[in-house]
């Protein structure tokens, strides 16, 4: 899977699947910067992993055009430094990826400045945008990963 989507290649009602580990490099690199920001570094990539997988579905809608779905998992297994006792610790994270991306005019056209999500086909969605039919799936999973990482590790619920 590549780091950018085209929109222009699915088609209406058309459901692509995806599935990606940190072989893919823009995979890695996302958790290559997670390891880091977590005190860690490429020494500890081997005992990581990072997987993608994604249905992409595009529909149309009067109001907005061609709407890209995605919808899916990112499962992470990372290492992490314990907020108690500033040991190595294990970290493991399943992410629901629930995003849509419309044209980017809509923003304005729409008065969306302001809305992270957006509430389409009975359901509520996060909301990206595309620009000439290109939709960034690097910024929008690491933007999941790291708004859903554990800001304690280590830190009990007792």
């Amino acid at each position: 899977m590549d780091q950018v989507l085209r929109v222009n290649k699915v088609r209406v009602d058309e459901v692509k699947e995806f599935k990606a580990d940190k072989k893919t490099q823009w995979l890695d690199s996302i958790l290559l910067e997670l390891l880091e920001d977590c005190g860690h570094g490429k020494e500890d990539l081997d005992k990581s992993d990072i997987k993608l997988s994604l249905k992409v579905e595009k529909e149309h809608f009067d109001e907005f055009g061609e709407v890209l779905f995605c919808q899916g998992q990112v499962n992470l297994q990372y290492l992490d430094i314990s907020v108690q006792s500033g040991e190595s610790i294990e970290q493991n994270l399943e992410i629901a990826v629930s995003c849509v991306f419309i044209e980017e005019h809509n923003e304005k056209k729409h008065q969306l400045e302001e809305e992270i999500t957006i509430f389409l086909g009975e359901q509520e969605w996060d909301l990206y945008y595309h620009n000439r039919n290109m939709a960034d799936m690097k910024s929008v999973i690491h933007e999941y990963v790291f708004l859903n990482k554990n800001p304690y590790p280590g830190m009990s619920n007792e």
